[in-house]
């Protein structure tokens, strides 16, 4: 499928590094209908992407926001939901 031959890579200590992580953390990212990632590619930054859906629910595209930790977690709920609504306008 399409995750087979995939080499995962530890970048950070946060990083999804396994099939299994990336299944469960794709099951948390449906369930909430946004992603928050911190660290995960590059230490001290955070992202919130939420899914862009076409008219029969499936994913097309994403909106995304990022920045350093420092200065986003303290706006984390503000953030993901300006992203979510971004989506859903879209």
């Amino acid at each position: 499928a399409a995750l087979d031959g995939v080499a995962f890579e530890r970048l950070t200590s946060r990083t999804v590094s396994s099939r299994s992580a990336l299944l469960r953390a794709l099951a948390e990212v449906r369930r909430r209908g946004l992603s928050t990632v911190d660290s995960g590619t590059v230490g001290g930054v955070l992202s919130v992407a939420a899914p862009i859906m076409d008219s029969n629910g499936r994913a097309i595209a994403a909106i995304t926001i990022g920045g350093p930790t420092a200065r986003l977690t303290e706006r984390l709920a503000s953030l993901q939901a300006i992203v979510a609504d971004g989506a859903e306008q879209v």
